[in-house]
């Protein structure tokens, strides 16, 4: 068969042949000694993959405890690279009679390891950056621990088969896997929607999916920290963190598509939450998907065992599965027309999955083809594909892992120095915003660079463009060129207070918050403006607004986020009935009296002439 054992991101000008003998692992120990040989081949994405072909070796035993004898082994090949090389999951000899025959397959050097820039992986403590990555299919588990530091397998992974999908199953599964490795630290655990259902959770959120799936295999692994994540995620913490792609902007959409098709938004390196994208657009993928292969049978591949194997291939006009191919494009196009047409991203990143992914002349194809559609979307992406390789999914979930949980202890830090579990940023008194800089201070010097501050702001939600990162740093001095690269508690505290708690738009991210503002401002016309924190047409118009906010000066301005977390869903949602943003919505004394959509600044003034009149 086919194994993916080794990838990187160097491109060699030709192909490395090699050849070994092995023992092929499995869940129940037994070892079948085979040779292999084969050649490392480049993939899309700047991928290399070895493809291993095995051939039953003379001295093959077929059973017991890798019993089979390596005096016939051939050299083993050793690969170099200019980059960061991997191994993923390693063959080994396995032998329960004799140690001196457990011996590594292969060996590979990684040559000049990268660190990570990824911003969530920066100056974080070396004893938080290793995390086991596992990624769980309805078949089987693979486990391998990662340094997310710099994205390599600090050990040789591992793998088991499932044989039914039931809890007790998976449990014993996953108990197997943290045993070996004898960890005790944080997991992260990479799930396909089938796991999901499989395990009772049925919702095309991703973002429930995680959460109920997560308390799951917690009890599963009651000794271990453990964040679970769809596989479109771990995809793209993966890519985001190590891969080569040169994204446009900071708003990145990363679909993987397969039998199943799934969506994630990222801003600046951080996943954006409740957008509702799989909920209210992809979910009927399935449905369609399934369609079509009952109108084009024979045109969607089969495996040996006759189970679902891949989508149709590429067809010409008069060749077999034209029409299948051309309306598999349709939908492809179509939903990713849908999706960007809603979120407006300025990357898009496509990751075949499943099945899918060693049909490299398909999505090739499909590539091209979104590509041209991408022209007439509402705002053109950048768009690329990136071929999922081996080992993907489990450092995507180990560095997915990291990277939540590193968001989590922010907000509980912010939530516990304030001594409050409803983050009212506008109303941090001046010791709760002093035990807030001192968070951001890592190295306890009084000093907190602009990197550490827009770390820790963008934890606790609060964007900070670069014009407002310089207004901070420079508040007070004349020259640009006597603005400091860090800042002090002094400063800081003279800029939050100036710029944010008695700045002209208030930011809110409760429904207390908004139930506050509206009892206290009944006597002045409220407007406030509800946004997406991906909503690009909002983020433009941020400057506006705090200018018509400074020229209206007699009334209140405030702007939420319908997708910050679960009280502004609420709030935006079910009591605003808001569904399209920038939505501005005008109360006096507590009622509403006038919304409009858009940013037209004509509108805008009208209707404020008319509400204050």
């Amino acid at each position: 068969g086919q194994y993916q054992l080794v990838e990187t991101q160097a491109k060699p000008s030709t192909e490395t042949p090699f050849t070994m003998w092995a023992d092929r692992m499995s869940s129940v120990g037994i070892g079948l000694c085979i040779h292999i040989a084969g050649s490392i081949t480049q993939q899309p994405c700047g991928t290399l993959r070895a493809s291993l072909h095995s051939a039953p070796a003379p001295n093959k035993s077929r059973g017991g405890s890798g019993r089979c004898s390596l005096r016939r082994r051939a050299p083993v090949q050793e690969i170099g690279a200019r980059r960061n090389i991997s191994t993923i999951f390693e063959l080994k000899q396995v032998s329960a009679r004799a140690a001196r025959k457990t011996a590594a397959a292969l060996t590979v050097y990684a040559a000049d390891e990268k660190k990570s820039e990824f911003w969530a992986l920066r100056e974080l403590d070396e004893t938080k950056t290793k995390a086991l990555g596992i990624e769980i299919r309805t078949n089987s588990v693979k486990a391998a621990l990662i340094d997310t530091s710099n994205g390599s397998f600090m050990s040789a992974g591992a793998a088991t088969k499932l044989t039914d999908l039931s809890q007790k199953s998976l449990e014993d599964a996953l108990q197997r896997l943290v045993e070996k490795f004898d960890w005790k630290g944080l997991v992260g655990c990479s799930i396909t929607k089938a796991v999901s259902r499989g395990l009772g959770v049925d919702t095309p959120s991703f973002s429930q999916m995680d959460r109920e799936v997560g308390l799951i295999l917690t009890k599963m692994l009651p000794k271990n920290t453990v964040i679970t994540m769809i596989h479109t995620e771990a995809g793209g913490y993966n890519e985001l963190a190590y891969g080569d792609h040169q994204f446009e902007g900071s708003l990145v959409l990363i679909c993987t598509l397969g039998r199943a098709f799934g969506a994630v938004l990222y801003k600046d390196g951080r996943r954006v939450r409740n957008t509702g994208i799989n909920t209210a657009l992809a979910c009927e993928w399935e449905a369609e998907l399934e369609a079509l292969e009952k109108q084009y049978p024979a045109a969607f591949p089969k495996t040996k065992s006759g189970s679902w194997g891949g989508v149709p291939l590429p067809a010409k006009e008069g060749e077999a599965g034209y029409e299948a191919w051309k309306a598999l494009e349709a939908l492809v196009v179509k939903y990713m027309r849908d999706i960007s047409n809603y979120v407006k991203p300025e990357s898009v990143l496509l990751m075949p999955t499943g099945t899918a992914t060693v049909q490299t002349e398909v999505f090739e194809a499909l590539l091209k083809e979104v590509q041209a559609a991408a022209l007439t979307f509402d705002v053109t992406p950048k768009v690329q594909l990136c071929g999922m390789a081996g080992g993907t999914l489990v450092k995507g979930a180990a560095v997915g892992a990291v990277i939540e949980q590193r968001v989590q202890e922010g907000i509980n830090e912010f939530r516990k120095a304030v001594d409050s579990n409803v983050i009212m940023l506008q109303r941090l008194t001046p010791l709760q915003l002093r035990a807030v800089f001192d968070i951001f201070d890592k190295n306890a010097d009084g000093m907190v660079t602009s990197a550490e501050l827009a770390d820790g702001l963008k934890i606790i939600g609060l964007e900070v463009t670069s014009e407002k990162m310089e207004d901070l740093l420079c508040m007070g001095k004349v020259d640009k060129e006597d603005c400091g690269a860090a800042i002090d508690f002094a400063h800081f505290n003279l800029w939050w207070q100036s710029r944010i708690k008695q700045g002209p738009v208030t930011q809110i991210t409760s429904q207390e918050e908004w139930q506050d503002i509206l009892e206290e401002s009944r006597d002045k016309l409220v407007v406030l403006q509800v946004g997406f924190t991906f909503c690009r047409p909002c983020n433009a118009f941020a400057p506006k607004y705090e200018k018509l906010a400074q020229e209206y000066e007699e009334s209140r301005f405030v702007k939420i986020n319908g997708n910050e977390n679960r009280s502004t869903i609420s709030l935006c949602r079910d009591e605003l009935a808001v569904e399209r943003t920038p939505t501005f919505v005008f109360f006096r004394g507590g009622h509403e009296v006038h919304r409009h959509t858009g940013t037209n600044v004509d509108t805008f003034n009208e209707a404020m002439s008319v509400a204050l009149s």
